[in-house]
């Protein structure tokens, strides 16, 4: 957790009601001194993500029912001051919402300023640059299928002949979305998907924690993360290390303990909300503890903070 905003572990841990269902024993192989991540669920294939299409043949990000009560979204925002940050619903609410997350953005909602636009688009652009340099290998090696992805974005179009040629097809399309503003409005079959969401946690070096929003508050968690793949050397290639982008789908249970272990930690995790039935992402803030926290593992920036 060390690629996390935050620091040491505090002195004793926060002051987190307990959460409904918790004492159910879970399936968690570790303890709070062993806690690992990749322990928390089953990990999902790359985009074979379980999901639901709507009538308009827009991907949704599956979830995990869960196994007791389920727990409202708000209750595991409440750990750590956040609150929902609405964005334009122009189609690119993704991209908006990681801006309002990441930037903390103070206020309900969030508007396309030229200020925020311009501020939004420099990491539009760096994460499409960064899905551009990883499709060849990403296809190469069979954890994207070029086509697939042509077909949700362009169903009317016809099908590439070769892999090859869907790659490059795909690479102009993302190129052109790195120079799309996100103040402009985008069909629906180009909206994010689980690929672009963990393009994403890559971009931040740090898992992004998406959570599902049903109408009547509950939620459900995904984890979206990466790790490195040894990739053997051919035509000459010698072997090197590739990143390849993972979503792992949790249930409440190992939700409610993995976010504990963060607030023990003062770790202060990416959040988004998805709420599937308004087809809408929100982004989250977190008032001064993000300040805070932050502040902790950084002297300089403690200083800074108390001596503007």
């Amino acid at each position: 957790m060390s690629s996390y905003i935050g620091s040491s572990a505090p002195s004793q841990d926060p002051p987190f009601a307990a959460t409904p269902g918790s004492e159910v024993p879970c399936s968690l192989a570790s303890n709070q001194s062993n806690f690992r991540s990749s322990e928390l669920a089953q990990e999902v294939p790359e985009c074979a993500v379980s999901s639901q299409q709507s009538d308009d043949s827009v991907v949704y990000i599956g979830t995990k029912p869960p196994s007791q009560n389920p727990i409202q979204a708000d209750y595991w925002l409440s750990w750590f001051q956040a609150r929902e940050v609405h964005v334009p619903e122009s189609g690119q609410c993704a991209m908006l919402a990681l801006y309002a997350t990441i930037s903390n953005f103070q206020g309900n909602t969030l508007k396309c300023t030229p200020e925020t636009t311009a501020e939004a688009n420099y990491h539009k652009k760096a994460i499409y640059v960064l899905m551009v340099s990883n499709l060849p290998a990403d296809a190469a090696l069979g954890l994207v299928d070029p086509g697939d992805m042509l077909d949700r974005l362009y169903p009317d179009s016809p099908r590439q002949p070769t892999k090859e040629a869907s790659t490059a097809l795909l690479c102009t399309h993302l190129l052109h979305e790195r120079a799309r503003s996100v103040d402009a409005s985008v069909r629906r079959t180009h909206w994010a998907d689980a690929c672009v969401l963990r393009s994403y946690a890559q971009y931040l070096r740090q898992p992004l924690l998406v959570i599902d929003v049903k109408e009547n508050g509950d939620g459900s968690m995904q984890i979206y993360s990466y790790e490195p793949i040894e990739v053997p050397p051919s035509s000459g290639v010698t072997r090197h290390t590739h990143e390849r982008g993972l979503c792992t789908v949790v249930n409440a249970v190992d939700t409610s303990e993995y976010l504990r272990v963060c607030g023990r930690l003062h770790v202060l995790p990416a959040f988004l909300l998805l709420r599937h039935h308004e087809h809408h992402f929100y982004g989250v803030q977190h008032e001064d503890l993000y300040l805070r926290w932050h502040a902790e593992g950084d002297p300089d920036f403690a200083a800074e903070m108390a001596h503007p």
